[in-house]
């Protein structure tokens, strides 16, 4: 068989693991959502070994695929994880997410940076391009022709100094005063990376009411489903 055969063929599994929650969805070989979104509750506190457990098991309930791709939110390098700060366990440090899941699921697996994942889906691959994801925590990622040149995580749910972005902060402060600190974080960015455009994702992102700035666009919840696509297609993303 051709490789170009080969590839047309190829359908990935793309899990977005949360703060709150984690989905799975089956995209189909042009990267389109070829099965209804998987959902569930991510455990306040979770240790490597129950993590794999969740992916295996709902990864079970799919149709049949031929690789996967994770995005989750903590510090992840060549499908190695650093730091996990949702989890709230040290155990994540230089856990070899990306081998343990290719073990247990039989098929080729790549882990990055949620906010990376989702900018995976919106990004044009020109310039300097950023993505925020607004949930429970802060994600960030930067890209820079389409290389994604850096990434970062807050922790969630802890002091507002912490997460002055995520779901903690928007509770205590509000959902008025706490757009217009969001609003305020995009001229922050602009002002540190320059960025030609920044894209805003995250559960969170459906309270921010009215026009985006110029260079500013909104992006759909979906993208840290979709956005597993590129990152087989578009190669070695760290």
């Amino acid at each position: 068989m051709s490789t170009k055969r080969s590839r047309a063929r190829q359908r990935t599994l793309a899990i977005d693991v949360g703060g709150s929650s984690v989905k799975c969805a089956l995209l189909d070989a042009r990267g389109r959502m070829a099965s209804e979104q998987l959902r569930e509750e991510t455990p306040a506190r979770f240790t490597p070994a129950q993590l794999l457990a969740l992916i295996e098991r709902m990864a079970a309930q799919m149709p049949q695929y031929d690789r996967v791709a994770v995005g989750i939110p903590g510090i992840v390098h060549r499908d190695v994880v650093y730091s996990l700060p949702a989890s709230r366990s040290r155990a994540f440090k230089r856990f070899e997410l990306g081998a343990r899941l290719s073990d247990l699921l039989g098929a080729r697996v790549r882990v990055t940076n949620d906010a990376a994942m989702h900018g995976l889906a919106a990004i044009r691959g020109e310039g300097v391009e950023m993505v925020i994801t607004l949930g429970t925590g802060l994600g960030t990622a930067l890209f820079i022709d389409g290389v994604l040149s850096a990434h970062y995580q807050t922790l969630p749910d802890q002091d507002e100094p912490f997460s002055p972005y995520g779901d903690a902060a928007l509770a205590k402060i509000g959902l008025r005063r706490w757009e217009k600190r969001v609003r305020d974080l995009f001229d922050q960015l602009r002002g540190i990376t320059n960025f030609d455009r920044l894209y805003v994702g995250g559960g969170n992102a459906e309270f921010l009411r009215g026009e985006m700035p110029s260079r500013v666009k909104r992006i759909d919840s979906a993208a840290g489903i979709l956005g597993g696509y590129r990152l087989w297609e578009w190669g070695d993303v760290p």
